[in-house]
């Protein structure tokens, strides 16, 4: 019984060495990986293929995921929305004060744009920076 435990942390110490288990990275020759542990305990080999097999299927989704998460265009608020949100704060009194606001970093909200007189131009919905922001000349 004492082996059997030890067999399987050697597994594992294994696995996190040459599979980067805690990483989740998937070598090219998981093969390799297996046919090794079947050489070591014919009986845990059925567990540590399905280990790895769901390993490997959860990096592909990962990927999968990723790809389309980079391929996807940037959501905002439309501009009545983000004029509500602008306005709301009561931050800003000009087009610049809101350009040093972009400029320190402040901007925490990713649902508006940092230039929203370009975005909001190329809708045709942009009026004027007084409007956005709330302000009369």
């Amino acid at each position: 019984m004492v082996s059997f435990f030890v067999i399987v942390i050697l597994c594992i110490f294994l696995l996190d060495s040459i599979v980067g288990f805690r990483n989740y990275y998937i070598p090219s020759n998981s093969a390799g990986v297996i046919t090794y542990l079947k050489s070591q305990h014919e009986d845990s080999m059925e567990h540590w293929e399905t280990k790895l097999n769901v390993i490997i299927a959860r990096q592909r989704l990962e990927d999968q995921h990723m790809s389309n998460v980079i391929k996807r265009r940037p959501r905002f608020y439309s501009y009545h929305q983000c004029k509500e949100w602008v306005r709301s704060e009561y931050l800003w009194d000009s087009k610049q004060e809101w350009e040093t606001w972009i400029d320190m970093g402040e901007k925490r909200n990713p649902l508006v744009p940092s230039d929203p007189e370009a975005r909001y131009t190329a809708d045709g919905t942009w009026l004027s920076w007084y409007d956005f922001l709330g302000i009369f000349p």
